[in-house]
C-alpha cells in the first residue's frame, strides 16, 4: 500500500500484514460464497461474518451489508471507529465488526470500506476517510438447498407438456 502513497505506511495498522489490502478505485467490494473445494461452482450461505476494518476514522463511513439467497438485505451494520466511540481521526488502528445471524443466511455481502478510495493523491483532509481491510472471518459454508417448490413447480409443468403432447400425437 505504501507504494500507493507513502503516507499509508503510518496510516494503516495490520493485523496481519500480508493480508492488507483495498479495492482499486472503490470503496465497495461485494462477496458471495461457495463450497470450499469447488471452484465457486457451488453456491453457499453462511450464518455469520466479520472484518476487521484499520484505521476507521469517522462514524457510519465503513459498513456491512447482508444479503440473502433471493437479494433481500438482511441490515446494514456500521463498523466501530478505530479510536473508538469519540471517532477522533488516529492513524493505525484496528476496528472489528462481525454479525452472526440465528436464523437467517448470508448468501452474499458488501463491504464498505470508508468514503474515499485508496490513491496517491486522496487528500486526508477533514471529511475523507481512507481505510482498509485486514481479515475476513466467516462461518462454515452451507450448500444452497435448491428450492423445493420451484421443482415441484418444474416437474408439475414437465407434467402437463408431456400431457399435452401425448394427446395431440393420439389425435
Amino acid at each position: 500500500m505504501s507504494a500507493l502513497n507513502a503516507t499509508y505506511a503510518t496510516t494503516f495498522a495490520t493485523f496481519s500484514p500480508n493480508r492488507l489490502f483495498a479495492p482499486l478505485d472503490s470503496t465497495i467490494t461485494d462477496g458471495t460464497f461457495s463450497l470450499p473445494g469447488t471452484g465457486g461452482t457451488v453456491p453457499a450461505t453462511v450464518s455469520g461474518f466479520g472484518v476487521v476494518f484499520t484505521d476507521v476514522d469517522l462514524a457510519g463511513s465503513s459498513s456491512l451489508q447482508f444479503f440473502d439467497t433471493q437479494g433481500n438485505s438482511l441490515g446494514i451494520f456500521n463498523a466501530p471507529c478505530g479510536s473508538g466511540p469519540t471517532c477522533s481521526p488516529t492513524d493505525g488502528t484496528l476496528s472489528f465488526l462481525g454479525v452472526l445471524f440465528t436464523t437467517e443466511r448470508i448468501a452474499r455481502v458488501r463491504i464498505i470500506n470508508g468514503n474515499t478510495a485508496l490513491g496517491p493523491d486522496d487528500n486526508p483532509a477533514g471529511g475523507v476517510d481512507v481505510v482498509a481491510l485486514d481479515d475476513f472471518l466467516f462461518a462454515e459454508p452451507r450448500a444452497v438447498p435448491a428450492p423445493a417448490g420451484l421443482t415441484l413447480l418444474g416437474l408439475g409443468l414437465v407434467g402437463v407438456v408431456a400431457q399435452s403432447w401425448l394427446r395431440k400425437r393420439t389425435v
